[in-house]
Parts: structure tokens; C-alpha cells; sequence
């Protein structure tokens, strides 16, 4: 009976082992945040304001900004469509805004238009070349359609434009692993990091790339680091370290890095296909 149960965990370990490696090596798993599509404004009345500015349209219907201030209101109510629409009447009325032609394409690239927002992206660099946004922007959105090339070129100009960047060489970090170039891809990531010392998500696809590397004690060191320094990504670190570790042969800290990552509500977002035989192998 205890060579079976002994059999089962060496089983389950493997499979666990044989999982990570497959996300490690799939360097869309670098973190990278998606691109705001409109303004911030946590906590606003988002329908009160579309109402509001709903009823100005109809007493000033050639006013672009009222169209530009729904589009913010609706984008930030992820009705997507609507915010479209909108920038586009906008852009109707005032043609020759890049910024216009930004957050459209932002809302297109959330509404799952890529082809769209790069055009608009685009349009937006041809009015003003020397905004980074864009750049960054359409970069990310090649990224998302695997044009690495199209993506690599974006970046660099970003960063030429604004070398304080710290996303941009993130960002240009992932692009560099999805075509093996991991020393690269680190160097960008401590670029990023030593721009940003908090930027968790810089530790832990610089700990992605070490991984690659066989570098696993150096892993293990950003993994800690974006847990100290950055709690909005803790509960992912915690995750990475705990599936590293056990890939180690270190259950015990592997299941207990695991135990608080599942304590964060991390595991089922990130490994909700083997979530049960995680809690089968750590018994939490």
C-alpha cells in the first residue's frame, strides 16, 4: 500500500513538473498588463456620467469633446462598442488627433479588433511620431498576433522615444523570449526593474527567463523579490516559486508556497486544470 501511494505522488509530481515546464515555455506567460483603453476613474458613476453627457450631445450634437467624454465613460463600462462609435464620431469632428485615434484604437484591441486598433494605432503615429504611447501599444498588440518582428521594431522606438520606460522594456523582454533570445529578454527585464525596483512583474518574467536558463536559485531569488516588493502580484509568484520548487524536489516548500498562493485565490485562476492534484499531492 505505501509503494502505491508512493507511486501516485511520484505520479502526480511528474505531471505537476511536466505542466509548469510547458507554461514556462510559453513565453506568452510572461506577465504583461494589458494597455489601459481609457482613462482610469475607478469609483465614477460610469451610467450617471454617460446619461449626463448624453443629454450635452443632444444640445451641442458637433461638440468632439462630449463624444471623447462618453467614449471614456463607456470604455470604462467595458461597453466597448459604444466607445468605438463614439471615438469615431469624434474623429468625424476632429480628424487630425492622434489621441483620438489612441484610445480608439485602445477599445478596438479590447474589443477584440487587433487589426483595427494596429491601423488606428498607426494613424496615430502618423500624426504625432513622437508620442511612445502608441508604440507601445501597437507593439503589444503585435505581440498578441505573433508579429515579433513588427512588435521588436515598435519597442525600440518606444524606448528611443522615452528610455524611461520601464513597461517598454518589459514588454520588448517578452518579445525577446518568444524568440529564444532569454539573455536579452533578462537584460531587458533588469533594465526594467532597475528603472522600477517595485515592478513585480519585471522579477517574475525575469525569474521566467532564468528558469529557461537552468537558473533556478536566481529564480527563486526574483520570485522572492516580487513577493516582498510588489503584493499586487505576490499571490502569481507564489505560484511560480511553489511549482519551481516541487520541479526541485522541494515539495515541502513547494506546497507551502502553493498552500498561500491558494490562500490569495491564485491557483484556480492560474492551474484550475490541475488544481486537484495539487491539493491531492500538498493536502490543503
Amino acid at each position: 500500500m505505501q509503494r502505491i501511494i508512493i507511486a501516485s505522488v511520484l505520479v502526480i509530481i511528474l505531471i505537476l513538473i511536466v505542466v509548469y515546464n510547458q507554461k514556462v515555455r510559453e513565453y506568452l506567460g510572461f506577465e504583461v498588463n494589458n494597455q489601459n483603453v481609457v482613462a482610469n476613474t475607478d469609483g465614477q458613476d460610469y451610467r450617471g456620467n454617460i446619461e449626463k453627457y448624453t443629454e450635452a450631445i443632444k444640445l451641442n450634437p458637433d461638440d468632439p469633446d462630449l463624444y471623447y467624454d462618453r467614449a471614456i465613460a463607456k470604455g470604462n463600462s467595458r461597453d466597448f462598442e459604444g466607445a468605438i462609435e463614439d471615438f469615431s464620431r469624434s474623429i468625424e469632428l476632429r480628424p487630425d488627433d492622434f489621441n483620438l485615434y489612441y484610445n480608439r484604437g485602445t477599445a478596438k484591441a479590447k474589443w477584440g479588433d487587433l487589426n483595427g486598433a494596429i491601423e488606428d494605432f498607426g494613424k496615430a503615429i502618423e500624426l504625432n511620431p513622437t508620442d511612445s504611447r502608441s508604440y507601445v501599444s501597437r507593439g503589444f498588440t503585435y505581440k498578441i498576433t505573433g508579429e515579433s518582428a513588427g512588435a521588436m521594431l515598435d519597442f525600440n522606438k518606444a524606448i528611443e522615444i522615452n528610455p524611461n520606460d520601464f513597461q517598454s522594456y518589459n514588454y520588448r523582454g517578452t518579445v525577446k523570449g518568444n524568440l529564444d533570445d532569454l539573455e536579452g529578454a533578462i537584460e531587458d527585464f533588469t533594465k526594467a526593474i532597475e528603472i522600477s525596483p517595485k515592478y513585480g512583474e519585471g522579477y517574475i518574467n525575469r525569474a521566467k527567463a532564468k528558469i529557461m536558463l537552468k537558473n533556478n536559485n536566481g529564480a527563486i531569488e526574483d520570485f522572492d523579490k516580487a513577493i516582498e516588493l510588489d503584493p499586487g502580484v505576490a499571490g502569481l509568484a507564489y505560484v511560480h516559486k511553489g511549482y519551481l520548487l516541487i520541479s526541485m524536489d522541494e515539495i515541502e516548500k513547494g506546497c507551502s508556497s502553493l498552500s498561500k498562493a491558494d490562500e490569495m485565490g491564485m491557483m484556480l485562476q492560474v492551474y484550475s486544470d490541475n488544481y486537484m492534484q495539487i491539493k491531492e499531492l500538498c493536502k490543503f
